[in-house]
Parts: C-alpha cells; structure tokens; sequence
C-alpha cells in the first residue's frame, strides 16, 4: 500500500537514502508515492520488489489462511495461471479508459438514454471481454463500485435538458399526464408546457410528484441493467455476472433489487458491519428473485496495536480474528451467500492511501 511523502518528509522515521536498494518501493508511475510494505520485503529478502513474485508468495500464504481466490480491484498475475488461483474482475467500464459519463450529482451512475454512453458499453464490451471469455479461472465480472441509485430520485428532476436522462423523464410525464394542466395539477406547478419542465429544476414536493419521480427511477434502472447484461452475454457466455457491489443506503431498496435481480447471476453487497443483520439479507435476497449473494467488501482494523486504521475497528488483533469468523459463519448459516471478499490484504499505510 502507498502513501505519499512528498512535503512531508519530516514526519516518518524512516526514509530511504539509499535510493538504489530501495527504488523498487516508490510507485512507477508517481515516485512522490513510497510503500513502506514494499521496503520491509525488500528488507527481509533482500531483493527488489516483482509483483509476480510477491502475488506467488502470497498466494501460497492466503490459501493456507482459507483465502480460494483473488478479489475486486486486483491486478491479475500470471503467476495465478500457474498456481490455478481463480479471480474475480470488473467489466472494463470507467471514466479513466472510456471517458464514460456520469449522471451529475450521482455517483458512478450512466446515463442508459445517453447514445454515446450506449455506445461506450457496446464497443468496449465487445473489444475488451472476448479474451477472458474462456478463462477457467475467472469467476465473473463486477459491474461497477459502489454507484448511488439512490440518488436519482432527488438529482434527475434537477437536471436541465444537457442530460439525456432528464428529456426521458420530461417525456414519462408527457406520456402519463397528455395534457399540462394535469401535470400542474398533480405536481402543483405552474408549466406552459411540457417543453418548459425540460431545461429548469422540478420540484418534487407533492405525493404524486414523489411517484412519478420514483417510477422513473424504475424505467432508468431497467434501461441501464438491461443494457450491460444484454452486451456482456453477448461476448461472454461462461462466466457470472456478479453485480454493482452496492451499499447499504443504496441496496434496501425493494424496487432497485426487484429490477436488478433480473438481470444479475449474483448480488454483490459492499457490507461493513459488527454484526450481520440476517433477517435484512433474507429480505435482499428475496428482493432479487432468490439470487444469491457474495458480500464484497467487509474489513476491520486495529489500529490500538498496529498503528494503522481503516474500516471499521475493533480493539485488538485477537478480537478482529473473532469478528472475522462470526462474519464468515453467520454469512455461511443463510444458505444464499456464495462468498464473501475481505477488504484489503495489506492493511492502509498509517498515513493514508496514495490516491
């Protein structure tokens, strides 16, 4: 794990000054980044870092702590092949290799109305999916992290006619309501025309407001679930296609998890908690139309005896090894989750994570 040094230098009691047996721990692509992780192993074995080397060695190391595969935001070794580790990945859908947008105001959200967005997802899929497609290894693919559904109740009817989103919004209204005085009426608003709600703010502070607003966030939802399932089987038919690893504001949600499950071989859920709520992932699980689930992301620290934070805490490393085994059993005794993913291997470094 990296953390930046740069301007702050005087804080850490260590720092390399002989650059040359230490080069390999400052990030390639940002040397004002330095792990000191990647220092004690050049320390302890006395060779500079190789990430095939080090991912050999710890694949060894977290099979014998129960660990059978490698999870989300991984890069994936060749070494894996050789040991036969399985992995997970994301489909390769992001701003920073696509310039895929985002809704405004909800984070990591497409636009399904938008056609360049449309486009996006069709020809990245179709050029980026097919060389994996027979990979006995790799488990499935992860949509995205973490988007917030949840928001577009509150940020669609706020967005002005530059989102093609919105103009669906304005012609779900038009369709329902035919006539503007209706719309007025049920809205109390005070429109010209179904022209005029395109490009300002709606105000949704009435009970059919809120309804119209939340049936549209259903239409949105089915649009953008059915556009990324839809173009990943067509270039990949042999593995899992295992969600949007949402959270928990997002996730209790019946109308989001009735539509998703439709289109999803497995839910993932980002779940960091002391304790699972059992009765609600019976709930989810019953949302989705009995999809099962794989709890993909859950972590504690103790930074009381290490030093490092991160997650949520627990006041010792004896006592995070106990909540660590309550998690897996009680994710176990449901019956419906298939497999949980511990976030991270390498605890944060003490002075905070180089992004």
């Amino acid at each position: 794990d990296y953390t930046y040094i740069k301007g702050r230098e005087n804080i850490y009691a260590w720092l390399p000054k002989d650059e040359a047996t230490f080069a390999s721990a400052f990030r390639k692509d940002d040397p004002t980044a330095f792990s000191f992780y990647v220092a004690n192993t050049i320390r302890k074995y006395g060779q500079p870092y190789d990430a095939d080397v080090l991912a050999g060695r710890m694949i060894d190391r977290v099979r014998k702590f129960g660990f059978n595969s490698i999870g989300a935001f991984s890069a994936i070794p060749a070494v894996a092949k050789a040991k036969n580790f399985p992995y997970v990945t994301t489909l390769p859908i992001n701003p920073w290799d696509t310039g895929i947008k985002t809704v405004p105001g909800a984070h990591e959200v497409w636009d399904p109305f938008d056609e360049k967005t449309r486009s996006i997802i069709e020809s990245t899929l179709a050029a980026k999916l097919s060389n994996r497609a027979s990979d006995p290894l790799l488990i499935g693919y992860f949509v995205v992290n973490e988007p917030r559904y949840d928001e577009l109740p509150k940020v669609i009817p706020s967005l002005n006619g530059d989102q093609a989103c919105k103009r669906a919004f304005v012609d779900f209204l038009k369709n329902k309501y035919k006539d503007i005085a209706a719309y007025n009426t049920a809205w109390k608003a005070s429109a010209a025309s179904f022209d005029e709600l395109t490009g300002k703010g709606l105000a949704v502070s009435t009970d059919a407001a809120k309804a119209d607003t939340k049936a549209f966030t259903g239409v949105f939802l089915e649009e953008l679930f059915k556009l990324v399932e839809t173009n990943f089987r067509k270039h990949d038919k042999n593995h899992l296609l295992i969600g949007y690893r949402l959270q928990p504001v997002t996730i209790k949600d019946q109308q989001l998890c009735e539509i998703m499950g439709k289109y999803v071989d497995v839910n993932s859920y980002n779940y960091y908690t002391h304790e699972l709520d059992k009765e609600q992932l019976k709930q989810i699980h019953q949302w989705t139309g009995g999809k099962p689930i794989i709890l993909s992301e859950f972590f504690w620290s103790s930074p009381s005896d290490s030093g490092l934070a991160g997650g949520r805490q627990v006041l010792s490393q004896q006592e995070r090894g106990l909540i660590y085994r309550n998690y897996v059993e009680q994710a176990a005794s449901l019956g419906f989750v298939i497999g949980i993913e511990w976030f991270t291997l390498i605890d944060q470094a003490a002075t905070g994570r180089w992004f």
